[in-house]
């Protein structure tokens, strides 16, 4: 107990526990965090974040900071860059959660890179605390189901991504820190044998592969050194060890069922449908060669660009995180990523000589710059940068990264107006708070998720449930669900009124927020449908001249931008029935829309059984043999594969 108070008292835990410790907050409560629309726990973390980074500029109220030369710059202009890119956007919704997701990398930086060294271990056990959780958490779950473990996330080979990370993060204590205190060494290799097993009951061949990789090269370059043998066998038999215990209780042969296994099949149709998703990012990019189509908006740009073969995948990431942010940010934003490559490198090579000539301080920037080249490694072939596990972490091996790195150049900068710099600061975090916090309200409106105290009981009343809609629409006018929000308030009033006159001025008020919130998106089928709907039941509003769009406009809208997706051609052929073009809704169904049945996308399932079913009925009905044909090869190629 003595040892462990006096490394803390060292490690200076009075004054480093607030950044570091909301830090360590913010990454328990990502536990089991996969994205989504905003909710609850992403605005308080996002909070959290943006506080522990404001605790880290801090010295700015004395006139004075700390100041890690280029990188430290280049790392505020990627965070400026991320907010840039939300007003360029295609849908700027999305870029809302997604500009704050990505940024996550950049404030963990700013927490990390004042932090002395003892300071900088502490934040890194916090972390290592719910890493560990996860881990057996997915470990168990691979003990109990016999399927690939994923933790809490959402995708096993980016949960292995995580786990890598964490091992090569304790093998650069273990064997580059080296620390007196013997509870220490113990629990770094506690954590080595649960990040391990986390990472092979994953079943992931690129973390396989790379962690292969990195161990390989950890060993060339540490074997060098006579002291550090002893610790260097401890590591590696830590990660063999752990790959049998893994074998020993799913054999290869089982291995093998699993979706991926650990081979590294180059034939296999997995790498065949990722250079078909890479190349529908590069084709993504072509249209939006500055800026690129907006963070986190791959997934509403990819059907137009999808081809028959890629069958097998919801179309969420590229799988290639390199070609992502150039389809979505631009060359700027890959820029940004391919200069942090560059950095790395060129630390991992100076920091490689300087160990290979005897220098074993060199030893810790080494391994952390391979713990974060896992991640780098893996993001040719997954979507790990787009998760904030992984981004925090990396932000926070970055910041120790730099320090070790570039101590000639560390020097404290003063600043003058200190306290307007400091306002200034506390004005940016709040505007850039905002949008967050308002549209966590409307969605709690909206949606009735009941997740918001206090406010969900606006709804009780209809009053105030209309002057809040009415307040939030107008703060916040570039959010489409707050218009699709008011344009079911005002449908609700039109269904009950009576006056025709009334009735007519609410169609037109329900009209024009349907046409305001698909102008700022749409993407969003659901709401495009509901006014088609609106409109087909209400002719006489079509002739207003300030409704511009038609009832199988907007069905053939959707189809346009979802063409891969049958929810859309089920609409579109239903309205063509509904206008006595028979022929036409059964030419759609056949023709364009059953090559697609089987191609994964959100309610695809549903929607495929739904066309099997018009399809049979009417192709049965019109004696037409070449349709059933058709249908029967769709059905047999299911789309479990």
């Amino acid at each position: 107990m003595t040892d462990a108070s006096g490394w803390m008292k060292r490690a200076g835990w009075g004054s480093s526990v607030l950044g570091t410790g909301m830090l360590g907050i913010t990454f328990a409560l990502l536990l089991d965090h996969t994205g989504g629309a905003v909710d609850p726990v992403l605005l308080l973390t996002t909070i959290l974040m943006v506080a522990a980074a404001g605790v880290a500029l801090a010295p700015l109220a004395r006139g004075r900071i700390r100041w890690y030369g280029y990188v430290q710059g280049a790392v505020i202009a990627y965070i400026a860059w991320l907010f840039l890119l939300v007003y360029t956007s295609t849908l700027t919704e999305n870029s809302i959660l997604f500009g704050w997701r990505l940024s996550s990398f950049g404030l963990a930086f700013l927490v990390g890179v004042g932090l002395s060294a003892g300071q900088w271990r502490v934040g890194l056990l916090l972390l290592g605390l719910t890493g560990g959780l996860s881990a057996a958490w997915g470990v168990a779950e691979f003990l109990t189901t016999g399927l690939r473990a994923n933790g809490p996330l959402i995708d096993p080979s980016t949960w292995g991504a995580i786990h890598n990370i964490f091992f090569f993060s304790m093998v650069s204590v273990f064997l580059g820190v080296r620390p007196k205190a013997a509870w220490i060494n113990v629990l770094t290799v506690i954590g080595m044998v649960l990040f391990s097993l986390a990472l092979f009951s994953a079943y992931s061949r690129v973390a396989n592969f790379v962690f292969v990789m990195a161990l390989v090269f950890v060993v060339i370059v540490a074997c060098r050194a006579p002291g550090l043998r002893r610790r260097l066998a401890v590591v590696v038999a830590v990660g063999v060890l752990s790959f049998a215990a893994v074998n020993l209780y799913s054999s290869a042969s089982e291995a093998s069922l699993h979706s991926e296994g650990y081979t590294l099949d180059v034939e296999s149709y997995g790498w065949h449908q990722r250079t078909l998703m890479w190349r529908s990012a590069f084709d993504i990019y072509r249209e939006y060669p500055v800026f690129g189509s907006g963070p986190g908006t791959f997934k509403v740009h990819y059907p137009r660009y999808r081809s028959l073969d890629e069958q097998y995948n919801a179309g969420n990431y590229a799988h290639n995180d390199y070609l992502q942010f150039l389809a979505e940010g631009g060359p700027v934003l890959l820029g940004f990523l391919v200069a942090l490559v560059v950095y790395l490198v060129s630390v991992l090579c100076r920091h490689t000589v300087r160990f290979l000539e005897g220098q074993r301080d060199a030893a810790e920037p080494l391994l952390l710059v391979v713990a974060m080249g896992t991640a780098l490694t893996h993001a040719l072939m997954n979507f790990p940068l787009y998760q904030v596990q992984v981004l925090i972490l990396l932000g926070f091996l970055f910041a120790r990264v730099v320090a070790l790195s570039e101590p000639l150049r560390s020097r404290l900068v003063r600043v003058r107006s200190a306290g307007l710099n400091i306002g200034a600061l506390v004005m940016i975090a709040f505007l850039s708070l905002l949008p967050l916090t308002l549209d966590l309200v409307s969605q709690d409106l909206i949606l009735d998720k009941n997740e918001v105290p206090v406010i969900h009981r606006l709804g009780d009343d209809s009053d105030s449930y209309f002057r809040a809609m009415s307040s939030l629409t107008s703060i916040r006018s570039r959010n489409a669900m707050n218009h699709f929000g008011m344009a079911t308030i005002y449908r609700t009033s039109f269904d009950v009124a009576r006056d025709d006159d009334a009735r007519h001025s609410l169609g037109i008020a329900v009209a024009l927020e349907y046409e305001r919130g698909l102008e700022i998106n749409p993407f969003h089928t659901q709401a495009l449908g509901y006014y088609a709907e609106f409109l087909q039941q209400n002719p006489r509003l079509q002739a207003e001249q300030a409704i511009t769009v038609t009832p199988e406009g907007l069905y053939r809208d959707a189809v346009r931008r979802f063409p891969t997706m049958v929810g859309p051609y089920l609409r579109l052929a239903s309205y063509l029935r509904s206008v006595g073009q028979d022929d036409q809704a059964y030419d759609l169904l056949v023709n364009e829309a059953l090559p697609w049945a089987n191609h994964r996308s959100d309610g695809w399932q549903d929607a495929r059984l739904e066309l099997f079913g018009q399809i049979q009925r009417e192709a049965m009905h019109r004696g037409d043999p070449k349709a059933l044909e058709r249908l029967l090869a769709a059905i047999g190629d299911d789309g479990t594969a």
